[in-house]
């Protein structure tokens, strides 16, 4: 197998017990092997002593998988035209950013966060494959909703370890009463359900992990809305010229529940249009006109009192974000204005971060400008290249 997945396994050589730990998680999972591999392979030869350097300080299958959305995120911006650094945690005496892109005329930092639910199977992929390791069975894994949602703060995650604690509890207690000739069998806990597969061959082995839950918009807009305002402050750690750099948070995304449309409504905030009735009737649709151009008339006349922090959308577009305020009708337009700001504009920290980018399923881009950040971060000059990415 490792020969068959040269590059990657060249890479997790320089940490053996990563190594380990990966393959006890991986092994015999080859589109996901061969997806990583081929990461890799984009990186190994331009930035092997960097690769290097992050997998040895890669102690865990978790910061495992954040070196591999910082790859993702690092690979996007070296085909748009960027050279890439992707940086040591020590890189800054503080704490440092994951990436450094330099293009022809400016260089910025980025700072990469990831929606991941595989917290609950690193935990206990381990344990499994010791349990069945005198069994003679396939074991799949379905996690409930307890152990799908993802956790804000210590007592949630403490509250979820209990959970998976006492699932793992019944399920070694059901699997000794088990005998080795037992068919097909569930176990079924508090927070996962297994289903035993009778295979005839010792050890037993893992199989797929799989949960049926979907991110409700308020538990996704509580969610990413913490892990962007957690890294949002990370810059107000950085010092002297580090500050100077734009600084651009990533936020990689494999729920496919989650779309460029959810972020873009949490980060700018939704807009409401005013319509005229449609009518066969010309008098009804006059009447009508006029009472939408008059409701028009108020909003354009009484910006401050109609739209939400209006004297910092207007101090925006006079640095030079108008065009792009009035695309996302930030500045009303065709009887469209803003009604709720989104983080951009709500959130004070949010004057940390230039731009975020989503990627969906490790692959698909899409960037989001910041009009309200700090002036000197503010990538109103780099507009065009930033478009590009969408």
């Amino acid at each position: 197998m490792t020969s068959r997945f040269e590059n990657l396994f060249t890479l997790l050589n320089y940490n053996p017990e990563l190594r380990g730990m990966f393959l006890q998680k991986f092994q015999g999972k080859n589109e996901y092997l061969s997806i990583l591999d081929n990461l890799v392979s984009f990186f190994i030869h331009s930035h092997r002593d960097m690769l290097i350097v992050k997998i040895k300080e890669t102690n865990s299958l978790r910061k495992f998988n954040s070196l591999i959305s910082e790859l993702n995120a690092a690979k996007i911006f070296v085909q748009k035209g960027c050279s890439i650094n992707l940086l040591s945690d020590d890189y800054f005496e503080t704490a440092s950013p994951d990436i450094l892109c330099r293009c022809s005329d400016f260089s910025f930092y980025v700072e990469v966060t990831q929606l991941s639910d595989s917290e609950p199977t690193l935990k206990i992929i381990e344990e499994l494959r010791e349990l069945l390791r005198d069994k003679p069975f396939v074991a799949r894994i379905e996690f409930t909703d307890l152990l799908s949602r993802p956790c804000f703060s210590g007592t949630e995650r403490r509250e979820q370890d209990k959970i998976l604690e006492n699932s793992m509890a019944q399920f070694r207690k059901d699997l000794k009463s088990l005998s080795p000739e037992s068919q097909d069998h569930e176990i079924t806990t508090e927070g996962i359900k297994f289903s035993l597969s009778y295979t005839g061959k010792r050890p037993g082995i893992v199989g797929s992990f799989s949960s049926s839950y979907m991110f409700p918009e308020d538990l996704f807009e509580k969610y990413a809305t913490y892990r962007l305002l957690e890294k949002a402050k990370k810059r107000e750690s950085f010092e002297g010229s580090e500050k100077n750099y734009p600084y651009i948070l990533t936020f990689a995304s494999e729920n496919i529940s989650i779309d460029e449309i959810d972020f873009k409504d949490l980060l700018y905030g939704c807009t409401t249009e005013i319509f005229a009735i449609q009518s066969d009737d010309p008098e009804e649709v006059r009447q009508s006109t006029i009472l939408r151009d008059n409701d028009w008339q108020k909003i354009i006349g009484e910006k401050t009192k109609h739209i939400p922090r209006w004297q910092e959308i207007e101090a925006a577009a006079n640095s030079g974000w108008n065009d792009f305020l009035t695309r996302i009708h930030y500045i009303p337009i065709n009887f469209i204005y803003l009604t709720k700001e989104g983080l951009f504009l709500s959130e004070p920290l949010m004057k940390n971060v230039s731009g975020i980018l989503l990627i969906r399923k490790s692959t698909e881009p899409h960037f989001y400008l910041n009009p309200f950040c700090e002036q000197v971060i503010s990538l109103v000059n780099h507009q065009e290249y930033f478009n590009s990415f969408n």
